[in-house]
This record gives C-alpha cells, structure tokens and sequence, in this order.
C-alpha cells in the first residue's frame, strides 16, 4: 500500500515534474478478495482489495503520514518546492488541510480515500500443505484438484513481501524452470 501525493495511475510527465513523496506498506496484513464475475477468459476480475482493513495496517499508515507530513513541512523541503500541499489540484473524496493530520479520525477518512495499491498485488493462489483450506497450489506450484495446471508467478506467495515483487517472481520462475527441466 502507498499512501500518494497523487492519485495517478503511473508516472505522468508532471508527476515526474513534480516530484513526490510517499509513504509505504510493503507488508501489509489486510488481504483482499479477487473473484472471477465471467467465463470469459478475457474479462477482468472484481478485485477488492480492503487496504487499511486490518487495525496494524491502519496504525502503521497513520505513523508513517503523520511522519510524511513532518517531513513536507521541513525547511530542506520548503527550500526546494513552492509549498506543501496534499494533492495540489486534485479532489480527493475526503480533504485534509496540514493542521487535521493530528486528528485520527481525519486522518483515517482522508488515507481510507487517498490510499492505493502499488500495482504488486500477490497470494491469489497462495502456496501451502495440501491439507490447508487455504492452500491453492502445492510447494511444486501444481493447482489442487487439476491434473497439468501449474501457477508459477507471484500468485503463489502466501504472504505479502516486504519488497518489490519483481526479483521474487523472477526466482520464483527460475527455481521452478530449474525444477521441471531436472526432475529428481
């Protein structure tokens, strides 16, 4: 989860103009749901992602932009940007001026709108011992209950890294090639 300055859907030219700041939970404790609404292979999922959903989820993104909102306030901040704003020409569903940042229940409103994904969703088809009620694919990425259907991305991580998800997909990959190529 990032909380944004921005609510932008990827790096625009005046984003990148801009600059911003962010704050991050990189292993979130919320879990969402992903459910598949149509038989056609093409269509998308509903995705429901229930950020901030989970209390320790909640407390550490309150931490963190109470702790961002020092940080703009800062004179090494001030001294490179023309103010501190919360999103400068955007309307977010719940405004927030610097002075509510004190105030848990603003806050919780104003993250609760503002608050996105960092496009690094995973577990949709987590990994575990076959006799979990959890468990999607077996530790050889083999999907119970299908013959010849294998998962190998990062849909098999049953907890939320605290990274990037890229290197641990791509190793997730490798070992996995590795494997099905030099069966033991």
């Amino acid at each position: 989860m990032v909380f944004a300055s921005r609510n932008i859907a990827g790096y625009d030219a005046e984003g990148l103009a801009a600059g911003a700041i962010s704050v991050l939970i990189w292993q979130s404790f919320s879990r969402g749901e992903l459910r598949v609404i149509d038989p056609d292979p093409h269509a998308m999922p509903q995705i429901d992602e229930h950020l901030l959903s989970d209390e320790r989820d909640l407390v550490r993104m309150r931490d963190g932009a109470r702790r961002l909102f020092q940080i703009g306030r800062h004179p090494a901040v001030g001294s490179i940007s023309d103010g501190t704003s919360l999103g400068r020409g955007i309307t977010y569903a719940a405004p927030l001026t610097m002075d509510d940042v004190n105030d848990d229940c603003a806050l919780d409103a104003w993250m609760l709108a503002t608050v996105r994904d960092t496009w690094h969703l995973v577990g949709t088809c987590r990994m575990g011992a076959p006799d979990d009620p959890r468990t999607v694919v077996d530790p050889n990425c083999r999907v119970l209950g299908i013959q010849n259907l294998r998962v190998i991305d990062g849909a098999i991580m049953p907890e939320v890294p605290r990274a990037n998800t890229n290197l641990t997909c791509m190793m997730i990959a490798e070992h996995m090639a590795t494997r099905l190529s030099n069966p033991w």
